[in-house]
């Protein structure tokens, strides 16, 4: 998968793994439940991950990827989603309360250009210009790859892209 990426011009991008990002020299994303997260982060600030993200599901969150040089973080929840249940800063697991556009334009001020803000949880083609609009450098999307028109999707996604 590294050298088809390579070939592309993409960035590998491994969640979790962080021997295996290293190994590979490709970027790592972390979510807030991950044990390894103080290992990761000292490992991409020694130089051996390039690239790194972080979840954030509070302001608060968003500081602390800031504070530690990530490379970029995952706003989310923006809008509903029906992938995967999240926990908040008491640990309390959510009903996927979604944070809404004006978490990307806290997170964009918070970040102040030093970090890549991602928006996350239920994006589509449509939705996705609203976040950009509010803050966010990219977006991502699970629902979209999970099922439906693959064809539609790439039609859609094709079209924001180049409207970029």
């Amino acid at each position: 998968m590294a050298s088809v990426c390579a070939a592309a011009g993409a960035m590998l991008i491994v969640n979790r793994l962080v021997d295996v990002a290293a190994q590979l020299g490709a970027g790592l994303h972390l979510g807030k439940a991950d044990a390894n997260t103080g290992e990761a982060i000292a490992r991409a600030q020694a130089g051996n991950i390039g690239w790194l993200s972080l979840n954030a599901h509070s302001d608060n969150e968003v500081r602390v990827a800031v504070e530690h040089g990530a490379s970029a973080v995952m706003v989310s929840p923006i809008f509903a989603t029906q992938s995967g249940a999240l926990t908040n800063d008491a640990g309390d697991v959510s009903l996927k309360v979604p944070r809404g556009l004006d978490a990307l334009q806290r997170a964009a001020a918070i970040g102040q250009g030093r970090i890549a803000i991602v928006a996350l949880g239920g994006i589509d083609a449509q939705r996705s210009g609203k976040c950009f609009g509010r803050g966010a450098d990219a977006v991502a999307t699970m629902s979209q790859w999970l099922g439906g028109d693959v064809g539609k999707f790439v039609d859609d996604w094709g079209r924001v892209t180049n409207s970029r």
